[in-house]
């Protein structure tokens, strides 16, 4: 059997997103939120997400949850800027007591506004 792991998707790599077609061989597990203490950040035509920079460490992040086989790892790096813009990093989501992996954003957030809801729209 193939090892994987679970990542956790909340932008691009969405259903319906820009670069979904990356996600190809991934099972989807369901939508989930993460826990509090997370936002985006929106750093172009794609988001980012980060701890809370703000007072409000309640907010939470919309995203889909997805069995990803670790031969597709490599190329998801890719598509993601790993490690230098995204790094992939453990996060909790709430109704899913394991820990997932989640893509990062590692540039500089400052000006980069904060997506209402924390729920990036696909289409």
């Amino acid at each position: 059997m193939e090892n994987s792991i679970r990542l956790w998707v909340y932008g691009t790599l969405k259903q319906g997103g820009r670069l979904h077609d990356a996600m190809n061989g991934a099972s989807f597990m369901g939508e989930y939120r993460s826990v509090a203490g997370y936002q985006l950040v929106r750093v172009g035509w794609y988001p980012g997400l980060v701890a809370s920079v703000s007072e409000d460490t309640s907010q939470t992040v919309a995203g889909e949850l997805y069995d990803v086989p670790e031969r597709m790892l490599e190329h998801l790096d890719q598509v993601e800027g790993a490690p230098f813009l995204f790094r992939r990093e453990q996060i909790f989501l709430v109704g899913f007591s394991d820990p997932v992996e989640a893509y990062f954003y590692q540039g500089a957030i400052d000006g980069k506004p904060v997506v209402p809801n924390g729920e990036w729209p696909v289409a």
